[in-house]
Parts: C-alpha cells; structure tokens; sequence
C-alpha cells in the first residue's frame, strides 16, 4: 500500500466549491526532507480547502474486482454490463480514513474522528450505487466515477450530494483515493420544482381549449402544439395524417387566403413586444366555415435580431363573431330606436361619466353628444339640483346593496324615476323627468348606470296652470261662475256662496241673471248681444243677494270655444265692491278735498277753474277767482301752537262758507291760503265784479270778529286777491297766479283789503324778483350802508346813542329805504346775511368813533324775525361780533318789534336770555302797536320800551295818545326799564315826554339819519364833544 501522505496532490478550488485534484507520485528517492515539507504544506491545502475531500480506501473493493476478472476498462465495461446489482454487495468493502474540515462543517460534527465515525458506521452501511461506475467516463477510458447520492448528515438530516473521485491509473494506489463531496441539495430541491412548475404549465396548456403552439420560422415547421388545427375544425387523427404537411393552410376560405399570407409574411418580420392578429375563415368537416382567430407574438429571436420563433394563439371565434353580429345588429337597432326617440337616453360609466348619450340630447338641453360624452351626467343639472340628485343616487346605492346583500342578487330591471331641474346650454331651466336603473356585474356590483330624460316642462306648466286655476278658482275672492253653453249653471265657487248667500246645490241648472236678480230686459239682452258679438261683457251693477239684498257688484262675463269655435260654456266672475265703492269715495275726498277743514283742495279748485273756462267760452257764463292769505297768521301759529293753529283754519273755513251760495266754491289751497270761485249765469263782467266785490267785503267783515282760540280771543284778517275770467286769463293757471298776485298786491297796500289784479302788477312781480337778485349780490359789491341817527338825553340834550339804519345804494334805482327790500330779504333767506354783516359793522363803526374821539355810549341794531327765530346762528353772530370788536356788550343794543316777541313767546323769551346772558342791551321798537300781554313782558330779560311814533305824531294836543303815551311810561317805570320816544320832531314834544318822564328822545328834531363819516361833524356842530367822556369810553374798548 503507497503511504497516504506519500501521494502529491494539486488542489484547484475552483467556482461552486468543485475541486479539482492532480496527483502524482514523488519519486521515493528524493529527499526524505523534501517530501516531509511537500507533505506539510499539500495537508494545509487539503484542510483549507472548500469543498468536503475525504481520502477513501478502496483497495478492498480493487481486489474484489480482480477477483471477478476485472483488470482494464474493457473487462470493467463487460462485468458491470452483465452483473446484477442487487447480487453485488459492496458493504465493507470500503473504508474513509481522512477528511477535512469543509467535511465537518457539511455533515454538521464536532470534529474529525465523530464525522469518520458517522461515515464508515451510518453512511457506508446503506447501498451504494455500483451501476454509477458504468459512468461516461469509464466507457469513454477515463478513470473517474461522478454519482449523486443523499447521505445523512451527523443531526439525521439528509443532504444530496455530487460525489467526484479519480481512480488510480496503475493497479496500486486503491487505498488513498480521493474524494469530492459536493451539497448539491438545493439545486436538487430546485430541479425538482422547476420539473413540477413544467409539468404544471404544461398540464395548463394541454388543457386550453385554445390552439397553442411555436413555429420555428427558421426550419419553417411547429416546435410545439398543444393540438392540431384540424381537430379544431372537427378533422380526425386518420383524416389529418392523409392531408399534406401545412394542410390547414388548404383549409383557409378563398377569400381569406391573401389575409393569411400577409399574416405569415408580417410574422416573420415582427418586433419583440409586437402582436400580430389575424382573423379569417376556416373549413370545418362538416362544410361550414368557421371565423378562426389566430395571435402572435415573438418567441425566440437570432443573434442577428431577427425572428427565431414565435408563440402563437389559435382560437375558434365563430360563436363570438355571430354573437357579436347579433349583437351589433341589436345595438343598431336599439341605437336607431334611441336617436330617433324624443327622450334622452344615456348610459355612464361606474365613475358616472357618460359614455353615451343620444342625439335628442341636442333638442332637449341644446348640447351636441360630443360636448357631452366624457362629462358627468350631474353637470346637465342646475347647481341646486346636483346635490338633489347625489342624495338620490346614493340612496339608490344603498338599496341597491342592501338588496344584494339580502338576497344575494340584484334585480337589474329596477327602475327609478324622479323629476329634476335641468339646465340647457343657453341657461334656461327646464324640468325633466328622469328615469335610471343601474347597470350591474354577475356579482351584484355596479358598472354604471342607465337612464332616459324627458322634457316634461311644458306638461309640469300644464299642470301647475290647472293647479293655479283650481286654486284660483277655489280660493278667488271674487265669485266664479261656470255655466254651460245654454247658460246654465254647473259650478260655483266658494266666494259665489260668501257673497250671495246661496249654496252651490241651490243654483245648478239656473240660469245666470235670474239667479243674481238681473230682471231688466235691457240688461239681460245687452249681456246677451257682448257674449254673441264680442265673446265678452262687463259692467258695474246693481245684484241682489239670496235674502234679497241689493248690493253693487263688478261683473264680467265670458263665452269660452274649443277649438272648431263652437260654444262649450261661460264663464262669469263678478265681486261686491261695496268697500271699494266707499273706498273710492274716501279716496275722492282724499284726493279732492282737504283733510282739515272739509273744504276743496287745490287740485279739485284746479279742475273747477278750468270747468268753468270752458264754460265761460261756451258763452253765457262768467265766474271770478278770490285768492285769500290770513294776515299775521304764522304768530298765532308758532306761539299759541300748531292744534290752534289748526283750530283757527277750521273757523276761518267755516266763515268762508258762511260768506258765499251753495253753488260758489271754497277751497284751501294750502297752510294760511284760501280760494273762492264764484260763477253768475251772465257774460257781464261787471256783474261778475260786483259779485266778487260783495264776497270780499262779507269775508273782510266777517273777520272784523274775532276768533276763541284756547279760552283767548285772537284778531286777525285776511289779504284778497281777485281776478275775473276773460279779462285777467283765459286759462286756469293764469288766474290763480293773477288772482294770487292780487293778493300780494293786497298785502303790499297794509294788509286787511282786497284788490282786482291789473296787468301792470305783473311787472311789479317781476320787478320784485329782479330786485330779490339783485339783493343777493349787494354785500359782495358793498352796496349796502349803514346810517345813524342820534338817540338824545331828554334831560341834559347829550347824544347818548346811534340808531343803524340799513340802506341799499342800489346802480340802477338808486338809494332804496329799508321798507323796499327788507320783506324781499325776509323771505328769500338773504335777511341771514344781512343781519350779520349790520352787526359786525355797527360794532366796528363805533369802536372807530370811539378811536375818533365821539363819545358814543351804545348803537342800537334792529332786528328780524328771521333772525330772531335763527336763535343758534344769532347768538354766534352777535357772540363773534362782540370777541372781535372787544367793545363792552352794554354798548350794543339790539332791537325787536312787539309783534315778534310776542309771535312764539317761549322760543323767543329763550333767545332773548341767550343774547342776554352774553351782556347786551334788548329794546323793544314800535312798542303800543301790537298785542304783548303785560304777563309776558314782564318776564322779558328787557332794558328798554321804544313808543311808537304814531303815537307821538299828535302831540301835544291828542289826549287819547298822551294817555297812551303816560301808561307806556308808566308801564316801562314799573318793570325798570327804560323808556325811549322815537319821531320826535318838534321842542313842544320834546318837553311834553320829558314831563311824562321819557328818558330819551329820537327824532329829526335832533338829526336825521347820517353817513358814518358825518356823525363827528354833526358832534362837533353840536358841541357835544366831551373829552372826559372820550377818555372813559377808549379805556372801555381795552
């Protein structure tokens, strides 16, 4: 036996952990030195090395060979091809005797003597497979013996394992060969499953219905195929062996050979991923032909990128193409039917996007199918009405899968109808009726949904209208009558039976006019000849309820037709307009008389006047137009109050009716205004003159009375202005604006008169509406100017004051007086601007006499009513005059006339206290010509009463203004205050108020009114200069 470690082996350890060994001898006599390294270092490759290495003894099984005669390669091939395995046991015939650590590690030991252990007592002892010499390598000459086998490892699990030895070339060596294990289990465990997976697949395909096959396009022939064609096509095997090879191509339908060639031709040519199908027709045994379906793919490709192979499909389609002609054909017609239906009918996918809408989609919502298809079927409805529609389809959902899930089936002809409000493409809203079912799987679940929309807006009208009309009908507050094409009557109302008392059952089969009391012939066949000639009646009139009651009715009466214009029934509607009738008259007095005083108001005056101008042109008729404005009646007003005001109007209306005939008329034109129209059967104007002259004197006389207000007796008058037809107007507007004139005119003369309008008093008006104008711009351009006259001690003859005095320096007429314009200012509004502008410079005048060396204690300013009732603006005035001037308010003193303080006495006395408060001087100017109550003046913040120069006029000599002139004094003593004589004009009077104990005098016995610039001369003529006085009045101004 060689020693084992006498063998020199080269251990490749290539990929896979296959080792590849080389062995030779080493000549034995070589150094005994050399080998021992050799053999070192070849045992640390044999341990190191990957792949399990066992050293296996085999010399006993050599000699069992030799034994049965085996001794070269021809002897081994003879006996393994004649013996038994069964009767050869090889057990014990061979023995491991070294492995290495890779060995170990593969079989699971602890160590090297457990893992030889296990091999020689558990591996070795199971049959070996001896037929594995019989390998290609023994037949081919070479020595190696390549088996697989599964040995268990150390922990009794079992590994399949490749096993490579090289057997000894020479006769000795047997008993170290060499052994390769390698763990092949895993790739066993994969080749049997990709056996399994092949015969899975395999078994798969087989079972296809379909023709599956691969056809080599480079040996032009099929690889594989799961069946032939001609089975397919109901051919036996026998009738398939005596056709030719590719006879299924004489199969194919002549008109579908060129098809097939094309197929063939682009089969060979087509690109990886490409699929090439084809259809054409196919002869079955039977005769028919049959539609066959063939696809193919790329199988296999040439190194070159050309068509290998390629995998094809073979299908018998003829069922589906017939039943996709049937169905073709059904879809046609029902397409045909659905575009020429005048509902819309549409399917949608499962995401309810339309998939198909028909063409009606056009005439009913304005939309082509193409706009449509691809949008959701909510967007064809209004905003409002999506969210409608969501809540309708998920409930449907939800029944829907209810009912699956309860009976595990879904009936699909369930339909769901509901009305909805559509939006056309031009935006006009219509209703539609909708009707959907959903379209479902064989499980239940839903792909889509189905439906048809029909316009039914004109059929919802129709309804609504009869909706309305037996609503209307029902609930009209007006009576309804039907009545049939003979008059007869066949329904009433309810409002027939509020109205006239009669039930329905009452009146049916009567006719109309007998049962609304209309007897007079005249009536009956008017009613009559409308309906038959005009289709129409109507009329306010007279009807009789069921106790007998008449009552005013409008009545109006209709005959309806069909459509062939023959008479079917008549309508008639009528209502009791008793309360309108009575509204109407509330409505006439309201429009044509006035509320306060029951009297004519302007618009009823207006149409009477112009009556009568038409009259009067027809001849033989004249009339004259009174216009009368009560005089002072705005004092009375604001003091007494609005409810006497009111109270005053209504007496003042009751006298104007007492002062004319029935047949005159009396109007109150508005606020204190009042008309008279009176008419007299003549053409003469004289006698309509005499007659307006006799009305305006009752009138006037008749306010000589006076008038109770609130336990007081007032006085007041009136103003007339008259104007005659024919001569003063020939329309009615023209006269009521000369008769109102007339009036102005009236008031112009003092008040308490009447006047006949003259033509030239509408230059006059004219004049006075230029002059208004003019005023307004007159403090811009300083045409106005302030003059003063002297207020004199009566005492000592010292000028104790200045009056200012308003004067307009006008560039075309001229110096104009106050009396001329201050009315004019009063009532445009400018007297605002003029009182202060009157103020500032009378302070500022006197600051400037005061400089100049005019011992001037005070000036007096006069006052308007204006003014006076502008309390806010008045008090700012006079506060701002003073502050800028820096004069001592004592020194301004203000004047108002008795008749305005005693016009609103409580706003006035607030004024006055106001004006007061910031220290000026308050005189009261005409004092003794109004009617101020001692109770009232008292209570006045008052410095000073002013008697009026009438009644200074006739003194001394007049004993009744004297006394007039002691009690004012008297009075004024009284009350403190002092007293102040204007229209002084004589040294008689002078001395007389001066015994009567007037303290202070004015008048042109003194001076008349001055320029400002002349009032230091008229000081110096006078010798009233006083330098002390001076003195005392400039420290006054700092």
């Amino acid at each position: 036996m060689v020693p084992l470690f006498d063998i020199a082996a080269v251990v490749l350890v290539l990929g896979g952990g296959l080792g590849l060994f080389f062995f030779r001898y080493i000549n034995r006599s070589r150094d005994r030195r050399t080998a021992y390294g050799l053999r070192r270092r070849y045992e640390t490759l044999y341990n190191a090395a990957a792949s399990a290495l066992w050293v296996v003894d085999l010399s006993a099984l050599h000699n069992k060979f030799l034994g049965h005669g085996v001794r070269d390669l021809p002897s081994l091939e003879k006996f393994l091809a004649r013996v038994d395995e069964r009767e050869l046991n090889l057990q014990g015939l061979i023995r491991v005797r070294e492995v290495n650590w890779a060995s170990v590690e593969l079989f699971v030991a602890r160590n090297k003597s457990a893992l030889l252990k296990h091999i020689n007592q558990v591996c070795l002892q199971q049959s070996l497979p001896v037929t594995a010499l019989n390998s290609r390598g023994v037949r081919e000459g070479v020595w190696n013996l390549d088996f697989e086998i599964v040995l268990p490892d150390c922990g009794g699990h079992d590994i399949a394992l490749w096993v490579n030895a090289a057997l000894p070339l020479f006769q000795s060596g047997f008993d170290d060969v060499l052994v390769t294990l390698i763990d092949i289990t895993d790739r066993q465990r994969m080749a049997k499953r990709l056996v399994e997976t092949e015969g899975f697949w395999k078994h798969i395909v087989e079972s296809v219905p379909d023709l599956v096959y691969v056809n080599d396009q480079e040996k032009k022939q099929i690889r594989y195929a799961n069946r032939e064609v001609g089975e397919m096509l109901g051919y036996s095997s026998d009738d398939i062996h005596d056709f030719d090879r590719g006879y299924w191509s004489q199969l194919v339908h002549p008109d579908d050979k060129q098809t097939m060639q094309q197929a063939t031709h682009k089969a060979a040519n087509l690109e990886p991923g490409e699929i090439l199908e084809t259809r054409f027709r196919m002869r079955h045994r039977n005769g028919q032909w049959r539609w066959m379906y063939f696809r193919n793919r790329v199988f296999e490709q040439t190194e070159a990128g050309g068509v290998k192979s390629y995998l094809g499909l073979g299908r018998d389609i003829t069922a589906e193409y017939e039943a996709k002609r049937q169905i073709e054909e059904r879809e046609e017609h029902y397409r045909l039917l659905a575009e020429n239906m005048a509902d819309v009918v549409w399917t949608t996918d499962r995401n309810f996007q339309i998939r198909y809408i028909s063409p009606s989609v056009t005439r009913v919502f304005g939309y082509s199918p193409q706009e449509v298809i691809g949008t959701k079927i909510f967007d064809l409805f209004s905003d409002d009405q999506i969210d409608v529609f969501r809540a309708e389809i998920r409930q449907h959902i939800r029944r829907h899968r209810s009912q699956v899930d309860r009976e595990n089936a879904f009936i699909a002809k369930d339909v769901y109808s509901l009305e909805m409000e559509a939006q056309c493409k031009s935006g006009r809203a219509i209703t539609i009726e909708l009707s959907l079912s959903f379209l479902v799987d064989t499980f239940g679940k839903i792909q889509g949904v189905t439906g048809t929309c029909r316009d039914i807006s004109s059929r919802c009208r129709a309804e609504n209208d009869l909706r309305m009309a037996a609503g209307v009908f029902e609930n009209s507050t007006e009576a309804i009558i039907i009545a049939n094409s003979n008059g007869e009557i066949i329904q009433v109302n309810r409002a027939f039976s509020g109205i006239t008392g009669y039930a329905p059952t009452e009146v049916e089969g009567r006719s109309i006019p007998a049962v609304l009391g209309i007897r007079n012939r005249h009536q009956i066949d008017d009613l009559w000849w409308h309906l038959d000639e005009h289709g129409f009646w109507q009329r306010d009139i007279a009807l009789i309820r069921r106790g007998g009651n008449p009552f005013p009715a409008w009545m109006g009466m209709t005959a309806i037709h069909d459509d062939r214009e023959k008479l079917v029934s008549y309508i008639a509607i009528f209502s009791d307009v008793s309360e309108r009738k009575a509204n109407e008259e509330a409505i006439h007095r309201l429009a044509f008389y006035d509320e306060l005083t029951g009297l004519a108001n302007r618009t009823l005056m207006s149409q009477e006047i112009n009556r009568c101008v038409e009259r009067s042109q027809r001849g033989d008729f004249m009339f004259a137009l009174l216009y009368l404005d009560l005089d002072r009646f705005k004092p009375v007003n604001d003091s007494l109050g609005h409810a006497a005001g009111d109270t005053l109007l209504q007496d003042v209306a009751g006298r104007l009716r007492q002062c004319v005939r029935d047949g005159d008329l009396v109007s109150r034109m508005g606020g204190d205004e009042f008309t008279i129209l009176l008419g007299v059967t003549s053409e003469n104007e004289g006698k309509a003159r005499r007659a307006a002259i006799h009305v305006a004197r009752k009138v006037l006389a008749g306010f000589e009375l006076p008038f109770s207000l609130m336990g007081r007796e007032i006085f007041i008058s009136a103003s007339i202005g008259i104007a005659v037809a024919g001569r003063d107007g020939v329309i009615g507007s023209e006269l009521l604006k000369n008769a109102d004139t007339a009036m102005y005119y009236a008031k112009g003369k003092g008040r308490n008169n009447y006047q006949f309008y003259m033509s030239d008093m509408n230059s006059r008006a004219m004049e006075r509406l230029e002059l208004e104008n003019d005023l307004r711009r007159a403090i811009e351009q300083h045409q106005l100017k302030l003059e003063y006259q002297p207020q004199i001690s009566a005492k000592s003859g010292a000028a104790v004051g200045m009056e200012a005095l308003l004067r307009w320096d006008h560039p075309e007429k001229g110096r104009l007086m106050p009396a001329q314009f201050i009315t004019i200012a009063e009532e445009s509004g400018v007297i605002i601007s003029i009182g202060r502008w009157v103020i500032q410079e009378a302070c500022q005048q006197l600051v400037q006499w005061r400089k100049d060396g005019v011992a001037i204690e005070r000036v007096a300013v006069n006052l308007s009513a204006i003014q006076l009732n502008d309390d806010v603006n008045l008090v700012d005035i006079v506060s701002q005059a003073l502050q800028k001037t820096r004069i001592d308010p004592g020194m301004l003193e203000l004047e108002i006339t008795e008749s305005m303080m005693m016009e609103n006495v409580d706003s006035v006395m607030q004024v006055l206290r106001r004006l007061k408060a910031l220290g000026v001087r308050i005189s009261v100017d005409d004092f003794g010509t109004g009617y101020s109550s001692l109770s009232y003046l008292r209570q006045f913040p008052l410095d000073t009463l002013k008697i009026d120069k009438s009644f200074i006029r006739t003194l001394p000599g007049g004993e009744n203004d004297e006394q007039i002139v002691r009690a004012i004094v008297a009075i004024a003593h009284s009350l403190k205050l002092g007293v102040i004589a204007e229209g002084v004009e004589n040294e008689a009077q002078q001395e007389l108020l001066t015994l009567l104990g007037c303290e202070e005098v004015q008048g042109f016995l003194f001076g008349r009114a001055l320029p400002p610039d002349n009032v230091l001369d008229w000081f110096e003529q006078t010798e009233l200069t006083n330098t002390s006085s001076l003195s005392k009045s400039v420290s006054a101004l700092h």
